[in-house]
């Protein structure tokens, strides 16, 4: 299901995107591949660490728009595995005349788009499955694996219009709630990655996707969450590999 619009932008002098296209996506791995072609863009073939990246050596972060990098200490002494926290609907349902019907609306930060949603929206479909009724809703929602901060799509009826929306999975956990938003700007999605690397360069949750490097300038990852104050995980240059290889034999299959 489509979760909403991408945008893209460029930080380079004088240059813009003409053209972005997806060419595979890994939501595992919370990753999209993008092909960019626009004016004035400057083609770099980096140089990525081959082998595993181990617990101390120092690494820097750029940081698009910003005249200082940033620079922290690799925290994992091998890349991890990080289990999935269990995600839930941040609504309260009831069943109605007129189908499921929104009781109550909860979310755990600001940038939920729970609050799109209003108390007496009739929930029509989940996911792009219809939703007739309660039961059949729970039914849908039992069959699904939801990652907590995971996109969900809706599709609701209020008054006449049909609405679409999306909101992000909540915790069921209260620790993994109350850690959230406590003391830093974290991604929504901060679990159920198979492999990573957490590093403590400070970096925003909206400058994920950036490289890491070393002191040689060889990339060592990715950054995709912000998990922390200070910490922020990042998939190593190995799983980048094995993920640019999928893609790859996929698009020799097409």
């Amino acid at each position: 299901q489509p979760i909403g619009k991408l945008t893209c932008r460029t930080f380079a002098p004088k240059s813009h995107l003409e053209k972005v296209t997806v060419r595979a996506e890994f939501p595992l791995d919370d990753v999209v591949f993008l092909q960019v072609s626009g004016a004035d863009l400057e083609s770099v073939v980096p140089e990525i660490h081959p082998h595993e990246v181990h617990r101390g050596p120092l690494v820097i972060v750029p940081v698009p728009g910003q005249a200082a990098n940033e620079i922290g200490v690799i925290g994992t002494e091998r890349p991890l595995k990080i289990e999935r926290e269990p995600g839930i609907l941040p609504l309260e349902l009831e069943s109605s005349p007129t189908g499921v019907r929104v009781i109550k609306v909860w979310h755990s930060s600001k940038d939920q788009a729970a609050p799109t949603v209003q108390i007496g929206d009739v929930l029509t479909h989940f996911n792009g499955q219809a939703t007739p009724t309660l039961e059949t809703y729970e039914s849908v929602i039992g069959k699904e694996t939801i990652t907590a901060g995971d996109p969900l799509v809706l599709t609701l009826r209020r008054d006449d219009r049909e609405l679409a929306c999306v909101v992000h999975a909540d915790s069921q956990s209260i620790s993994h709630r109350i850690h959230q938003y406590q003391y830093a700007h974290v991604s929504l999605r901060r679990t159920g990655f198979p492999s990573v690397l957490s590093h403590d360069a400070i970096i925003s949750r909206t400058n994920c996707g950036g490289p890491v490097v070393d002191l040689q300038g060889r990339i060592v990852g990715i950054n995709v969450a912000r998990i922390q104050r200070g910490s922020t995980l990042a998939l190593p240059a190995n799983r980048i590999l094995e993920l640019l290889a999928q893609m790859r034999e996929a698009g020799s299959k097409k």
